[in-house]
């Protein structure tokens, strides 16, 4: 509305004059040629009064500090150049074909064209196997595809892999009623192969692929897709895979938490960490090979609030009690005024005990980092840290003026326009906490031992023992909503409020009888945090909410 305002009344400044140093249309202050410091800040302050009725804020260009009004005042026209940039960011891409050179998780090496350079294939069919694998290391192999390759299909079409197995008639008997409930006659046009759907979803998780991969065989991609997340929503696929699973001899929890199932890692000790692949990229895992610990004690989503987990950790003692171990499953930060006093205090809990603490990474603490790696003009992370929240911890009053452009360090009000007050504030706090984000950076995002998966969200379940190739790097640290039901191991996690799972809406930890601990207890609400503790001797699990 206001882009048709600013056209019909002419406000709109081309280039040429903009280039020139003409003066805002609107406002007829200056954009780029800056006045003295005295009128600036006398200018400044009388404008801002003048539109404080606006309420969207001020803006300035680079290099000059006049402010100018969102809603009054139209943005700078971009230059050529920029226009340039963004015509050929618009633009439709060149036909060309890209030669990958692919390593799979059989071991055998392979190679695929596709249009995209920069999305490298996540699957392909391995010609020494006949089946299709997932994809461990891609790159750009410099032999060029034949001329006469058809660009518009990739050179080995995605087939059924060999070793799969759909459902038997026996199987599908016994979950057809929850894929669908008798509910009498069915009006409008006629189900889907609702078996086919189901092999789909099974397959899917089985061969670790994105859902448009899936094979021609399995019918339409979307309707495989929309249906798992239907019957995920409703709890009808935790049903499906534990009838499943006691039918086909799928490993389950024995009665003393331990499936026998060990990961080999390179050295021996309590904790080390190890790279595994993924079908999408290779992120860092941590392992046991032998619990020696003789209490494991979790916790999640601090938020920022230091004293629930400075309470926390006098429980815990690991000073005292050589037989603890901690661990810590990620959201750090945000919510709370200490983020920036809770990253230190774990680093050096880490420090004083690298093999009895284990951090792993939360999704709010990956979206900080890809703030202070993002782009100056992506102000999307900035406007949720309300009140800067967040940022204020890792600053001082002073530095967070100097970010703002201004001294005063009683005010958090910006005289900058957004991009450059961004860049200001990340440049500050990489200065700052060089090495503490640094140590963010390199934290794993899943901690497995003999009986336990430690994660901050979760992993994919339906592909079994293949989980950790099939579960994306997203779903580690944001997987939603939570999943409930057997699985070869016991699996920890936060990210998910427990009230949101208990029938009472209480916010103590939550076990769903078979195996899953969920422990977010929504700190920033209740100003409570929950710890539970797993006692190796007995298999037996403790739990309790420190404020």
């Amino acid at each position: 509305m206001r882009l048709a305002a600013w056209s019909t009344q002419g406000l709109h400044q081309p280039y040429s004059e903009f280039a020139a140093g003409e003066p805002c249309r609107a406002c007829r202050r200056p954009l780029l040629n800056d006045l003295s410091p005295a009128d600036r800040d006398a200018g400044n302050s009388t404008f801002r009064s003048e539109h404080g009725h606006c309420k969207l804020g001020f803006w300035a260009v680079e290099g000059c500090t006049t402010q100018h009004c969102h809603r009054c005042c139209p943005p700078p026209p971009l230059s050529p150049s920029q226009v340039r940039i963004v015509r050929r960011l618009l633009s439709a891409p060149a036909a060309r074909r890209v030669h990958w050179r692919l390593e799979l998780t059989c071991g055998h090496i392979t190679s695929r064209d596709t249009a995209n350079e920069y999305v490298a294939p996540a699957t392909a069919t391995c010609t020494a196997c006949s089946s299709t694998r997932g994809v461990i290391r891609a790159v750009h192999d410099p032999e060029p595809a034949p001329p006469d390759a058809d660009p518009g299909l990739p050179d080995a079409e995605v087939r059924i892999a060999d070793s799969y197995q759909p459902l038997t008639d026996a199987q599908w008997g016994l979950v057809a009623q929850l894929v669908h409930p008798a509910s009498g006659r069915r009006r409008g046009r006629p189900r889907r192969d609702a078996r086919r759907v189901v092999n789909a979803i099974r397959y899917r998780a089985q061969a670790g692929i994105a859902w448009r991969e899936l094979p021609r065989e399995f019918g339409a991609w979307q309707t495989a897709a929309r249906w798992h997340r239907e019957l995920v929503l409703d709890g009808r696929w935790d049903k499906i895979r534990s009838v499943l699973a006691a039918n086909t001899g799928k490993p389950r929890m024995s009665q003393d938490g331990n499936s026998g199932r060990t990961i080999a890692v390179p050295q021996a000790g309590d904790s080390t960490s190890v790279d595994l692949p993924s079908v999408v990229a290779v992120r860092q895992f941590t392992a046991s090979i032998v619990q020696t610990s003789q209490r494991v004690y979790a916790i999640s989503d601090i938020h920022g609030h230091l004293a629930p987990l400075l309470a926390a950790l006098d429980l815990v003692d690991l000073d005292g009690d050589p037989g603890a171990e901690l661990i810590l499953l990620g959201d750090y930060v945000d919510r709370g005024t200490s983020s920036c006093q809770v990253l230190a205090t774990i680093r050096s809990l880490q420090a004083r005990h690298p093999r009895r603490v284990t951090a792993l990474l939360g999704n709010h603490d990956d979206w900080l980092l890809g703030w202070l790696d993002g782009a100056d003009d992506n102000l999307q992370w900035l406007l949720n840290d309300k009140n800067l929240i967040t940022v204020k911890s890792f600053l001082t009053p002073l530095e967070l003026a100097h970010a703002l452009g201004h001294n005063d360090p009683d005010s958090d009000a910006s005289a900058l326009d957004g991009p450059t007050m961004n860049r200001n504030l990340k440049h500050a706090i990489l200065s700052r906490h060089r090495e503490l984000i640094a140590w963010l950076r390199e934290l794993p995002r899943v901690h497995e031992t003999d009986e336990h998966i430690f994660v901050h969200a979760g992993i994919d379940e339906d592909a079994g023992e293949h989980w950790r190739t099939a579960t994306p790097k997203t779903m580690l640290t944001e997987k939603f909503p939570a999943t409930t039901g057997p699985f070869m191991k016991t699996i920890v996690a936060g990210h998910v409020r427990t009230q949101t799972l208990h029938s009472d809406g209480s916010n103590t930890v939550f076990h769903d009888g078979e195996s899953h601990w969920y422990i977010d207890g929504a700190v920033e609400s209740t100003g409570r945090l929950n710890l539970l503790r797993y006692n190796v001797a007995d298999g037996t699990y403790d739990e309790c909410s420190l404020a």
